[in-house]
């Protein structure tokens, strides 16, 4: 079974994959080469995979890692991904939107 923190990262690795198979080859080799060499490109994609991760149900696993992460004594920035405030946020709208969309099927 998995932990919480591995579901997240295996979640998230998957977005990434999705997100370049969606792509041409061209596109693809391209991307991977703005990812490689740009700071703000990558830090993009990665808050952008982040924000997937939370869409598909997966907020409360990279609230778990981003708190596991701390108790090892590592940080998460901008670069990284999303903030834990903005993991939070996003996680508390899904919800919120989830149980909305939930009451208006009944």
């Amino acid at each position: 079974m998995l932990t919480l923190p591995k579901s997240s990262r295996i979640a998230h690795e998957l977005c990434h994959i999705d997100a370049d198979l969606r792509l041409g080859v061209f596109q693809r080799q391209l991307a991977w080469e703005r990812y490689s060499q740009s700071r703000w490109y990558r830090m993009r994609e990665e808050r952008n995979t982040e924000r997937r991760v939370i869409e598909l149900g997966y907020g409360e696993c990279l609230l778990e890692l981003i708190r596991y992460a701390r108790r090892l004594g590592y940080s998460f920035e901008r670069e990284h991904g999303l903030l834990y405030a903005e993991v939070l946020r996003a996680e508390a709208l899904r919800a919120c939107n989830s149980r909305m969309a939930a009451a208006n099927r009944y």
